[in-house]
Order: C-alpha cells, then structure tokens, then sequence
C-alpha cells in the first residue's frame, strides 16, 4: 500500500521552484547553430568576439545573446506551428442580410403552414377554457344555494317544541 501524499513535506501550497537543466554543447550542435571556433570564424570571414573567441553569430549558451536567440527561435517555432488565418474584407450582404433574409423566409412558411393548424386549436383551447369557467360558476353558485338551503331546514327542524308563533292560523289539523 502506498503512503498517504504529505502536502507540508512538500513545501505546502506554494509550487516548488522547477528544476531548469543547462542545455549542453552537444544538444545546441545537433539542434541549432553549432558553435563557431575562431579560426573557423575567421577563415569564413566573420567577426570574432574578443572575450571567448567564438564568431558573433554563434548560438551556444557560452555567447552573450544566447537567451534573446534562443526566444527568437521559440517566437518562430511557435509561429509556424499556429495555423495561417487569410485576412478578409468583411462583407455585410452575405454575412448578414443573406442569413437573417433565410432565417425570415424559413420562419414565413413555416408560420404559413402552421398557422392554419394552430388557430383552431387555439380557439378550441379558448371555448374550451371558458366553458370550463362558465361550468365551474354554475357549480359554485348551486353549491351557494344548496347550503343556503340545508342551514334553513336545519333552524326549522331545529327550532324548539314550546315555541309559540303567534299569528293568523291559517290551516288546522
């Protein structure tokens, strides 16, 4: 079983300073410009630097300018490698106008077509709707009625047996 990752042995949440390796003198050779001696750079006709002996335009990390060759190069590796995008005139008729004109008629027959579909059903959903409204009211104001109808029974039978009513009899059993 493996060890639990120790964050503080690490150095915490601060990132550890990356390890930069020295290019060798072989890796320049075999990559990029190789290192000129002076007598090459002399009998070729270049200029020598004084302080090393190599020619001007060597490209080992000995030479002064080797860190702004260096990033040249990596400026124009990184060019090549980016895709070449062609500059365009802009042009507003087929950009613009001709896409919204498609989307316009597209939208125009299908709302030509759809419409006669959709309207029926739409006045359908509206009678139906206010039929709905309609039953529901009739519903409501029988149901009003019924328990006025049930509270007015219940005082009447309700009402106590010694209760006089005073008044003209109208009928007698």
């Amino acid at each position: 079983m493996q060890t639990p990752y120790d964050l503080e042995a690490d150095g915490g949440w601060t990132s550890r300073e990356p390890q930069v390796a020295e290019p060798t003198d072989r890796e320049w050779r075999e990559s990029y410009t190789p290192r000129r001696s002076a007598q090459v750079a002399k009998r070729q006709g270049y200029q020598v630097n004084p302080v090393n002996g190599h020619a001007l335009d060597c490209a080992c990390p000995a030479c002064p300018g080797w860190y702004e060759a260096r990033a040249r190069m990596a400026v124009a590796a990184q060019a090549y490698a980016e895709p070449v995008v062609k500059e365009r005139q802009p042009r507003p008729l087929t950009d613009q106008v001709v896409p919204v004109a498609i989307l316009m008629v597209v939208f125009t027959t299908c709302m030509a077509v759809l419409l006669p579909i959709l309207m029926p059903m739409l006045a359908l959903g509206a009678v139906s709707l206010a039929l709905v409204a309609v039953s529901l009211v009739v519903v409501v104001v029988a149901a009003l009625g019924f328990m006025i109808f049930i509270m007015r029974a219940r005082r009447e039978v309700g009402a106590p047996a010694g209760r006089v009513v005073r008044g003209n009899v109208l009928k007698r059993r």
